[in-house]
Formats: structure tokens, sequence, C-alpha cells
């Protein structure tokens, strides 16, 4: 039964519709990720053959293996179930980082595979905004680089109003009961800052005693129910559109 599904396999990959084909020599983990049409289980073939011809596996079976489970979520799930085919796909990620793990499977491998197996549990979502990065040159890091504001060609005295602005919210016109700014230029983080409480009033609008009151973090996590904020989030993806701001620059 087994060989019978590696040969189903080798069938479904030579007459499987061809996607837009990842890069042979600079292989990056987003060019998985550029595709105008939903990600199918045949994209995930593909991507396997390819990644086998440029030595992507230290250990061939683990190709068969990988191949094996995709046909089975091609053949023997009901394409409308899915359940079943989002159950399998999790199943199958969770193989390549047990693989990954056991150095039977290249990095840059396992990370295109798994990028375009989120793709395939992503298809019926939002598309996702995507951008080139070459593997080899990747940010590694995910903590902010702060910088004086004088790198960034700002000055102190405009970080001590930001400071002013955002008090006098609080305190004078109470407008809110806590925030938190983030200041950057040029790819440099010059100042960020927690104020307030995150959580001050109880459900009726009273002031919570002061042993319950959650103070305000830097890494809080808000709300996207308020205008404010989907209003704002719009207005920045037009900036970015034309160009007026760059959140990839680095």
């Amino acid at each position: 039964m087994k060989h019978l599904l590696i040969l189903c396999s080798i069938l479904l990959i030579a007459f499987a519709p061809l996607t837009a084909d990842v890069q042979a020599n600079s292989v990056t983990v987003d060019t998985a990720q550029q595709t105008t049409e939903p990600t199918k289980v045949s994209d995930v073939q593909l991507l396997i053959e390819h990644l086998k011809r440029h030595d992507g596996f230290v250990d061939a079976r683990v190709h068969n293996d990988l191949q094996r489970q995709l046909v089975v979520m091609r053949m023997m799930i009901d394409p409308n179930d899915t359940d079943a085919l989002t159950e399998a796909m999790l199943a199958f990620k969770d193989d390549l980082s047990l693989y990954h793990a056991q150095n039977r499977l290249s990095t840059t491998a396992y990370e295109l595979l798994r990028k375009k197996s989120d793709l395939y549990l992503l298809r019926d979502e939002t598309p996702i905004a995507t951008f080139d990065q070459d593997w080899n040159n990747r940010d590694t890091s995910h903590t902010l680089a702060y910088h004086p504001p004088e790198e960034a060609g700002l000055t102190t005295s405009f970080i001590d109003e930001i400071d002013s602005i955002v008090d006098a919210g609080m305190t004078t016109d109470q407008l809110f009961p806590g925030a938190v700014t983030l200041v950057g230029k040029d790819g440099k983080i010059v100042q960020h800052e927690a104020y307030g409480d995150a959580y001050r009033f109880d459900a009726d609008g009273e002031e919570l005693p002061s042993d319950e009151k959650i103070s305000m973090q830097t890494d809080t996590i808000f709300d996207l129910a308020s205008l404010t904020k989907t209003f704002t989030a719009t207005a920045v993806m037009q900036l970015e559109e034309r160009g007026w701001c760059r959140f990839m620059t680095r």
C-alpha cells in the first residue's frame, strides 16, 4: 500500500498544475508565499520535489514520508472536509519540526515548507502581505534597537513634548487612562514608553481601587474594537502604499 501511495504521489506531481517555482540558487523564505491563488496541497508537493533536486533533504526517507502524507490528503480526504484537511496539514507541520530537530531536513527546506504549509492553512483567510528577504541575510533579532534621539535627527526636547502631551491627556483632559508611545525615525527607535493604566475602570465606568488597577506596559495588547485604531491602521497602510513611510526599510 505504501509503495502504491508513493507511485501515486509521483503521478500527481507530474500532472499537477505548475505554480511559480522557487528560485534554485537564492532561495528565500518569503518567495514561497508570493502567489495570488490559494495555496494547494499540490503546491506543497511541487516545492518538496524542488527541494529534493537541490539537496534539501538530508535523509531521502523524509522526502518519501512527507509526499506520502500529502498524497493521502489529496486522494483519501474529502476536499470539502476542511477540518480533516487542516488536521492533516497540522500533523504534516509537526513532522517537519521533528525531522528538522533530528537533522534529517535542512533548515532552508524546513522554513520553506513550514511557510508553504502555513499558507495552505490560511487558504480561506485574508491574503498575507509579504516581502522578499534572503534566508542567509534574514533578520534574526526580534528585539527593538534603541538609539539616542540625536542619532535619528531628533531632539530630547521633542521627546519631552510627547511626554507632556500624553500626561495632559491622562490627567488634565482625562481622555484616556493610559497609553503606549513608540517614536522612530530612519529605522531607529528613540522612545518607547508606557503611561498610566491599562485597566482602571469597571464595566460601569467606576474607577477601580488602586490594588485592582493594572499598569500599562510597553507590550500591552490593545483591543482593536475602537474606531480610532481602525482609522489609524488604514491611514498608515495608505501612507505605506504611497511611499511616505517604509516599515520594512532597514
